[in-house]
């Protein structure tokens, strides 16, 4: 099973090793390459990066690439965020499980199911990410 924590570590490992963005598209070079460079080493034509595909489009391979470099980060800043709201309804159904106990059994039957509601909502969440990432 994937930990999904570990796994959006690793990614913004690699995000961060990588030069900073924003990247750009410059367009074909002499060679018929797609040119990706980070837009601040402008001035350093021989600091672009090239690439090569043998099949596609490599106009699309290019932009894909480019943006994959900002892209990314705000996608791992997102899917941690949603964690984080499975933690907080995970950790709020324990508080309200626990708090439950010093009421009366009539409130407890009444405040019961939104508790396990919460907790089974976030255990979708955390098994809906992790199955998704099974094959990452």
């Amino acid at each position: 099973m994937t930990d999904p924590r570990a796994w959006l570590d690793q990614v913004d490992a690699r995000t961060n090793a990588a030069t900073d963005g924003p990247w750009k598209v410059d367009g074909l070079d002499r060679e018929g390459q797609y040119v990706t460079r980070p837009r601040d080493l402008d001035e350093w034509p021989e600091a672009s990066m090239f690439f090569v595909t043998s099949k596609g489009s490599i106009e699309e391979d290019a932009e894909f690439i480019a943006h994959a470099r900002t892209d990314l980060p705000a996608a791992t800043a997102a899917l941690r965020a949603v964690l984080d709201l499975a933690d907080m309804w995970d950790s709020r159904a324990d508080h309200d499980l626990e708090a439950l106990k010093a009421f009366p059994v009539e409130v407890q039957d009444a405040l019961y199911g939104q508790a396990w509601d919460m907790k089974h909502k976030a255990t979708y969440i955390r098994t809906a990410i992790t199955t998704a990432l099974e094959d990452a």
